[in-house]
């Protein structure tokens, strides 16, 4: 189908590079999973959600990825049928999906004692609720008329060049229309946020002084929302064209990075209090450690940008989304026994 080779090509490349990735991603999974020497269960129903969530999650961001707005108008432009062309890309978007979410994800429950007949199960309905999702998706559109080389319009309007001195100028306001915007950020969020209620969940055993700092770290792996001016040249150009365009970036930025994470984590630490209960004092291990992650995201966009990707998953994939949680995974332990201490 030549559709879906063409959306193939925007997810994977030509190469391997983009397959092996994910493989050593999970294998790394695995091996950290197992380190942990778990001594609880779960539930099926957690690795099904789980699965659910993450497929769902990748269905509702590709309808609001810029490139696949440019494929979609190079595949339309070709002797294929508007249906041909989601067919096309629904494959590629479920076959992205499965390599990238549900095979880490298989890795790690299988290391934690998940039984294999259950992951392959969760895999299953999770592929077919994402392939649900983004049908679904692909039908309300064309229900309110939506045209599919112009999925991706309410992105694109997002960018466009502010009259000077108008409202829209302002950093805070470009960089919230942007998060506003993007499908990818508001998925990638809510999927966080139910990971969030999950993970005291799988980390319970390991206990508080530990359990907690490694939760926060892995909360802190937004990608989308950690990357947004590389994601976006056009709002990095409008970003440097504002007087004193480096701290009008880095405040607003680090204070909505700030709000997000913290939110987040407060889900985790009321999930955690609920199941085993909790000191107060985390609560202040997490603001600091939401600190630290806004503060941190932040500096990397501003100083070192992800420059010379050729589709947006090239850029959630980049080795740099690893930098800060790794951090948080070193020194949070550290914070958490000095408070507790």
């Amino acid at each position: 189908m030549t559709s879906c080779r063409a959306f193939m090509q925007m997810y994977f490349g030509r190469g391997p590079k983009a397959v092996i990735g994910p493989l050593v991603a999970a294998l790394a999974l695995y091996l950290a999973a197992q380190s942990l020497n778990p001594t609880f269960s779960i539930a099926p129903a957690v690795v099904l959600a789980a699965a659910s969530v993450a497929m769902a999650a990748d269905a509702i961001a590709s309808w609001s990825s810029r490139a696949a707005a440019i494929e979609m108008e190079a595949v339309c432009a070709l002797p294929v049928t508007p249906h041909e062309a989601v067919a096309g890309y629904a494959v590629a978007t479920l076959a992205h999906g499965a390599l990238t979410k549900l095979v880490p994800l298989a890795a790690a429950l299988t290391a934690l004692g998940v039984p294999v007949q259950a992951c392959i199960a969760g895999c299953g309905i999770g592929m077919l609720v994402g392939g649900a999702a983004f049908l679904g998706i692909a039908a309300i559109r064309g229900a309110l008329g939506c045209p599919l080389r112009g999925f991706s319009l309410r992105t694109r309007r997002a960018f466009a060049p502010s009259a000077p001195g108008s409202s829209r100028g302002s950093a805070c306001a470009l960089i919230a229309r942007r998060l506003m915007s993007s499908g990818s950020i508001l998925a990638n969020t809510a999927g966080f946020a139910v990971m969030a209620l999950a993970l005291p969940l799988l980390l319970g055993d390991i206990g508080p002084v530990m359990g907690v700092p490694i939760g926060l770290a892995i909360l802190s792996i937004n990608t989308p929302l950690c990357t947004v001016a590389s994601g976006e040249p056009d709002l990095s150009d409008e970003l440097a064209m504002l007087p004193d365009s480096g701290r009008m970036f880095f405040i607003p930025y680090a204070g909505m990075l700030f709000g997000v994470f913290l939110a987040t984590d407060g889900l985790f630490l009321a999930s955690w209090a609920l199941v085993h209960g909790l000191d107060a004092r985390f609560t202040v291990l997490a603001a600091l450690m939401a600190g630290a992650a806004a503060c941190a995201s932040a500096a990397l966009e501003r100083f070192r940008p992800v420059r010379g990707w050729s589709a947006e998953s090239d850029l959630w994939r980049h080795p740099r989304k690893y930098l800060v949680p790794f951090a948080l995974l070193l020194l949070g332990p550290i914070v958490s026994i000095a408070l507790l201490g």
